[in-house]
């Protein structure tokens, strides 16, 4: 589903975002 897809990227994205600013 397209709401799913949205979650997993926004998750994949804070958490790329989490590593880079750690």
């Amino acid at each position: 589903s397209i709401a799913f897809a949205a979650s997993s990227f926004f998750l994949s994205f804070f958490s790329f975002g989490g590593g880079a600013l750690v």
